[in-house]
């Protein structure tokens, strides 16, 4: 019997070696399982610790000098538990063209592992011990890499936003109160975006955010530009839309924040994305209005659309209530009630669930952003012992 096996065949080795093979989620076991149950299985304490004290063992054999490579080693739980996502929801979590090596090597580091669990012997050590350090490695430069990406996105959105503003305050009445209430809004939401930049990264990440100004800003972005609808805008809403005749170009922005918001969903599916604008053509929906076109089958095919596409992103378990919601919303559409009636109703308790769908999603990024973090903890407390 080799070093490698009567190593993981002692104590407390066999022990973690045991606990990790009875929680190790195989490609097949993987094949079976949604989003979000290995989104909550990887964020698991329990599952964290029986995967670290597994990568303790590999790294304290690594470093005993016995393998082939002595250098210490450092491994991360949390990212060796990212490429169960990874191998399994590609296109939610990497902008594939960009990321097809951390998907190869996250669907290598899954097969090296199975292979060494089920057969303790050097061959299997070493391969899994080269590949978990290669996969740190890259780990490391796509979380950079992926965070610069959402970084660009948000500065574009800041600055978007902010020749909006400048738009509105050289061409509007500054006596008209919405004025006032859109801009009050859309500054509020400038600073949503720059609490989500420091929690990205702290102040490292506002000084790249920052340096993202853009040269000019153009004043025709500001048709394109919307902040998230605050409750103080509600009343306003139904206002207009009790008017004789009712103002139904109000519900243009309200559609526009909606696409914003199913996209957020699924940042990286350019797909899905181009099938919202298609489905939900802004412009379109305009015209419709500007020329008295818009006809209660339309609200209809619009309506559904946009809650199937809600019921799609969101957690099955909220199927039951969603799919009550849907049924709800035909109902009073088909009974032909008031639109200043439904669309206030419809809106609102569409962006909240939005927003909780666009939580869960944060949680998930959040969870990626802060495994390297952890990797460097992880190191400096070995590096004190």
């Amino acid at each position: 019997m080799s070093n490698l096996e009567n190593y993981f065949n002692s104590s407390p080795h066999n022990e973690h070696l045991v606990m990790f093979k009875g929680i190790h989620l195989s490609n097949d076991v993987l094949e079976t399982k949604t989003f979000e149950f290995i989104t909550k299985y990887i964020n698991d304490p329990r599952i964290i610790i029986r995967t670290k004290l597994f990568l303790s063992s590999v790294a304290d054999f690594s470093d005993s000098g016995d393998s082939p490579d002595t250098v210490p080693v450092v491994f991360s739980p949390k990212i060796l538990l990212s490429t169960y996502i990874i191998t399994q929801y590609p296109k939610t979590i990497l902008e594939l063209d960009e990321d097809e090596d951390i998907f190869m090597l996250s669907m290598r580091i899954l097969n090296d592992i199975g292979s060494f669990i089920n057969n303790v012997c050097r061959d299997n050590y070493n391969k899994m011990l080269t590949t978990f350090r290669e996969f740190y490695v890259l780990f490391d430069l796509w979380i950079t890499k992926d965070r610069n990406r959402i970084l660009h996105n948000l500065a574009k959105s800041y600055w978007d936003i902010d020749a909006a503003i400048i738009f509105k305050m050289n061409n509007e009445d500054s006596e008209n109160p919405n004025r006032d209430l859109w801009i009050g809004c859309a500054k509020d939401e400038q600073e949503t975006i720059i609490r989500r930049v420091m929690s990205l990264g702290g102040k490292e990440a506002l000084e790249y955010f920052n340096s993202l100004v853009p040269i000019m800003i153009s004043e025709d972005v500001a048709d394109n530009i919307t902040g998230i609808v605050h409750s103080a805008f509600w009343d306003n809403f139904k206002d207009e839309l009790s008017k004789d005749p009712p103002n139904y170009l109000t519900i243009i922005p309200m559609l526009e924040d909606t696409v914003i918001m199913l996209k957020t969903c699924i940042p990286h599916r350019t797909d899905i994305q181009a099938e919202i604008d298609e489905h939900i053509d802004i412009a379109l929906i305009q015209q419709m209005i500007e020329h008295n076109a818009i006809d209660n089958a339309t609200i209809i095919d619009l309506v559904n659309y946009i809650v199937t596409k809600l019921i799609f992103f969101d957690s099955e378990l909220m199927d039951t209530e969603n799919n009550a919601w849907h049924e709800e919303l035909m109902s009073s559409l088909m009974s032909g009630v008031p639109f200043k009636e439904f669309f206030p109703k419809f809106f609102k308790k569409l962006f909240e669930k939005l927003e909780k769908i666009n939580e869960f999603c944060e949680l998930i990024r959040k969870t990626f952003e802060d495994e390297v973090e952890d990797e460097v903890e992880d190191g400096v407390e070995d590096g004190d012992k």
